[in-house]
């Protein structure tokens, strides 16, 4: 007994030779938390383990959580925000147990929908949470922000490059992306930052090259996507942070919103005549706002025929392909949605009604927490994030989900 008290007491007294393997593993896990942003879009990076699918920035995720689970207090488990989280964590949980195990689609194929559910759950909701406790437990002061939102940045700088060098048949810039607008989901908060530090500068009249250059290839990546939504959030956001914001005089802000809306009429009148712009206004034959209107009204009639629970996570587009061939039959518009185009349809019927409730509670005690000019440019990402929810569908995707949880830890 007395030699296993004196090894207990050696134990507790942490000699130099394990403070410091300890000290390495926690600035590993520091640094590896502050700078995972540049790694979000790098989820196409896919492995097998024991037959399981990830992706590297999941493998990076897993890592660091094994990390901070052994190493870190948990007493900030306890804060308001980990009681919504935790509802809609429960939601995603009982939104993949109402999946069946397979799920035939309108053409007769027999569909694995429980793997696609549970694909979701860990891709989606798992990991950008796990990442969101790690982020949110590292982040001590307006330093640490700012170094987690330059490598955000950087990741958006380096996708803008991709997506600008890479040609698409359809003339729009879209990165590794299905999609163009994917692309412009996940510049646009992005710009947003980019735009907040271009407008400091010429306030300062103080040229920041460093935010100056990225910040126009960023926007002009953006612009490349030709998302009018992604385009229409990024200036929602960048007003929210001129009009709130108490750095800058009366002058500076009517000066400024007069020179976005000269920009934004610039814009409007070079696209139009353009098969975009044309497409944007249609709403009898098929067209993307056409297709939109058709999408909502199917995803509004599956809201009603399960209000509480949804159809489940990761459910959309099959379900979806049932309905529109009830709904419209032959004369449906876009045969292939995996998403509502809208973010509190495509909560609701990937999460069901508590799913939204614990979201809405969420964002909520994030804004609630701005303080301060950092706080605010941030607050005006995720301002921009629900803009952009309108027309289509942030956070339900790995890159996404990541950026969203990601300003929710900055926020709070």
């Amino acid at each position: 007994m007395f030699i296993l008290k004196i090894g207990i007491n050696w134990l507790l007294q942490r000699p130099p030779f394990i403070i410091k393997p300890m000290k390495k593993t926690t600035n590993i896990l520091y640094w590896g938390v502050i700078l995972l942003p540049l790694i979000f879009p790098l989820y196409f990076l896919r492995f097998e383990l024991a037959g399981i699918p990830f992706t590297l920035p999941e493998i990076a995720v897993y890592l660091l959580f094994t990390i901070f689970f052994f190493t870190t207090k948990k007493k900030f488990l306890t804060k308001p925000i980990f009681l919504p989280i935790a509802l809609l964590l429960f939601a995603a949980i009982v939104s993949t147990i109402i999946v069946p195990d397979t799920f035939r689609d309108v053409t007769g194929i027999c569909v694995d929908s429980r793997m696609a559910a549970l694909g979701v759950l860990k891709g989606w909701v798992i990991m950008p949470i796990l990442y969101f406790t790690m982020a949110h437990a590292h982040i001590k002061s307006d330093k640490d922000r700012k170094m987690m939102l330059l490598a955000l940045m950087w990741s958006g700088v380096w996708l803008s490059i991709w997506g600008l060098l890479q040609g698409t048949e359809d003339g729009r810039a879209s990165a590794f992306y299905e999609s163009a607008n994917y692309l412009a989901l996940y510049l646009g908060p992005i710009c947003v930052l980019f735009g907040v530090g271009l407008l400091e500068s010429v306030k300062s009249r103080k040229k920041n090259y460093l935010l100056l250059l990225p910040g126009i290839l960023t926007f002009i990546a953006l612009i490349a996507t030709k998302s009018y939504a992604g385009i229409i959030a990024v200036a929602a956001g960048l007003f929210f942070y001129l009009i709130l914001s108490k750095k800058f005089t009366r002058k500076f802000k009517i000066a400024a919103t007069v020179c976005a809306i000269l920009a934004c009429s610039l814009f409007a009148v070079s696209q139009v005549g353009t098969e975009k712009f044309q497409e944007f206004l249609e709403f009898e034959e098929r067209a993307s706002t056409s297709a939109r209107l058709q999408i909502w009204h199917a995803s509004y009639e599956m809201i009603k025929d399960s209000p509480l629970l949804g159809k489940g996570l990761g459910q959309y587009e099959l379900n979806y392909q049932w309905k529109m061939t009830y709904l419209y039959d032959y004369d449906t518009y876009e045969w292939l949605a995996p998403h509502p185009h809208n973010l509190l349809m495509a909560i609701w019927l990937n999460f069901g009604l508590l799913g939204v409730v614990a979201m809405v509670a969420i964002i909520i005690l994030a804004f609630s927490r701005t303080r301060g000019n950092l706080k605010l440019a941030i607050a005006a990402m995720l301002f921009a994030v629900l803009i952009h929810g309108l027309f289509d569908t942030p956070f339900m995707k790995n890159d996404l989900a990541m950026e969203f949880w990601l300003i929710i830890a900055l926020l709070l």
